[in-house]
């Protein structure tokens, strides 16, 4: 406040900055004291610092949300361009299709219902009970031997073949009939199965033991027709559209093409039942059956990702079921996976087995090292119901190799009846076997011969087997249990004293 004897005060310039000194500003009033830089507070920076540091956290499953749905939507465009390329070209594309009844020219409308039949008697308590003594017979400690020789359960294995003599003639009838399609079911891994496989193993066994009873009795006429029988059943079970009933059918013929070299020596087969065996051994047709499997396992793969834990067979046999027209595609990159190594699979079916073999066991590799990666995680559906593709191919190249070796070796025996002597080509065999020589399945090269250097050696005719190494026809098994060569023999001993003569 200024009284009248100070000296007025000179009006100060708005525009004009005050001028602050040190002193001034120290005894200025708090109000009017010039305020000093404000700096960010400790707590300021701590929180600016734990979110830079979450943003650079989440960034990494921020880009990898958005790449895995990138890419789910890309594999989902891509699945449709497979599944319609499926549906419109190469099929079959819904279980339905699978399951529509097919049959052979030869094969009679009633055929399944005559195979069901004879499943059902061997599937009879009695007959079950009864199964693990024919096994004992055939491949116990003292196992069935070739006829003339002695076989001190003889007794035992007659009473069985007569006690189970419906199910034999059930077997005889249907094969009679041709075959038929069986319905699908799934089992508890979600692998497919067909009615009256369990049934079937089990006829393998009967019959090869009524083959053994029917030689040893001197009947070459009801050996070869209990061999015709097993190889019925594995026409039958070739003609199913999916794997596991292939597998079966290859044991029914290693059982007929094994007896055959048992049973034969022992005994003077006529030429009429040698012509019939003969045959059904040339009317397999393991080549396609497993083409056409992979085609139905397909198929079974689609309907699994299609409905889940909640697959139906018996309504998915009403009618088709269009997977394009569901509203979302579960794991669409799984499926899609499992669809693009079935067109491989399928694709190299079409070259022989020699240049299959390798294509497959590629295959199985590669995903193979997939599963040990990402592709765990990726494909977990892929995983758990691809077929072991490789193992079944080379399965079905030794199939074949028998059906042929069997085939060849039938003929040499005819030959032998015809002229006394074994040939000393397979060239010779003309009148006995096809004009053309079939070839061994593993290299495409003819069939190897051994002719015998004596009259009491055995004629060989044999394939490579799956080592591709020719071991001169030594059917020893290597340290992993497999075959090295496999081979068929066919021995000209006569007819052993002591068999009794066939029962009228």
């Amino acid at each position: 406040m200024q009284d009248e004897h100070s000296p007025a005060e000179r009006p100060r310039d708005l525009d004009t900055p005050r001028q602050v000194t040190p002193e001034s500003a120290a005894s200025a009033p708090l109000r009017d004291r010039p305020r000093q830089l404000e700096t960010p507070s400790r707590n300021g920076c701590r929180l600016l610092m734990l979110g830079m540091v979450a943003f650079a956290a989440a960034s990494p499953c921020l880009l990898c949300c958005g790449g895995w749905y990138y890419l789910q939507r890309q594999a989902r465009k891509a699945l449709k361009v497979e599944l319609t390329r499926i549906r419109d070209q190469e099929g079959p594309f819904e279980i339905s299709e699978i399951l529509k009844p097919r049959s052979w020219h030869q094969d009679k409308p009633e055929a399944a219902k005559y195979w069901l039949q004879a499943f059902e008697a061997l599937d009879d308590p009695q007959f079950i009970a009864d199964f693990d003594a024919i096994e004992e017979l055939l491949s116990g400690v003292s196992p069935a031997p070739a006829p003339g020789k002695a076989w001190p359960k003889k007794q035992v294995a007659d009473r069985l073949v007569t006690k189970h003599a419906r199910a034999l003639t059930l077997l005889r009838q249907a094969r009679e009939q041709g075959v038929g399609v069986f319905p699908i079911s799934f089992s508890v891994d979600k692998r497919p199965e067909f009615a009256g496989l369990s049934a079937a193993r089990r006829a393998i066994s009967l019959l090869r033991l009524k083959a053994y009873c029917a030689a040893h009795n001197g009947d070459t006429s009801g050996a070869a027709a209990a061999l015709m029988d097993t190889l019925g059943l594995a026409r039958l079970l070739q003609r199913q559209p999916t794997i596991r009933p292939q597998i079966a059918g290859f044991a029914c013929i290693e059982s007929a093409w094994s007896s055959l070299q048992d049973l034969m020596p022992g005994n003077n087969w006529n030429q009429q039942d040698l012509i019939a065996v003969q045959s059904a051994f040339v009317q397999g047709r393991t080549h396609s059956s497993l083409s056409a499997a992979l085609l139905g396992e397909r198929a079974l793969a689609i309907a699994i990702f299609r409905y889940g834990d909640n697959i139906a067979l018996e309504q998915l046999a009403e009618g088709p079921e269009d997977i394009l027209q569901a509203e979302e595609i579960q794991q669409p990159e799984d499926l899609l996976y499992a669809l693009q190594n079935y067109r491989k699979l399928i694709q190299a079916m079409q070259k022989p087995f020699a240049k299959t073999i390798p294509i497959f066991q590629t295959i199985e590799d590669e995903m193979e090292q997939e599963s040990r990666g990402l592709g765990s995680v990726r494909y977990p559906v892929t995983n758990a119901i691809f077929p072991n593709a490789a193992a079944v191919l080379i399965a079905c190249a030794s199939t074949h190799a028998r059906h042929i070796t069997a085939y060849e070796g039938i003929a040499l025996e005819r030959f032998r009846q015809v002229t006394g002597v074994f040939p000393q080509e397979l060239r010779q065999l003309e009148g006995q076997s096809a004009n053309v020589r079939p070839l061994d399945p593993f290299d495409s090269q003819p069939l190897r011969y051994l002719a015998p250097a004596n009259r009491t050696d055995p004629a060989t005719v044999y394939s490579v087997g799956q080592n591709l190494v020719d071991d001169n026809g030594d059917p020893a098994e290597d340290a992993d249990g497999i075959p090295l060569d496999l081979v068929f023999r066919v021995t000209s001993s006569p007819r052993q004293i002591g068999v009794p003569p066939l029962k009228k």
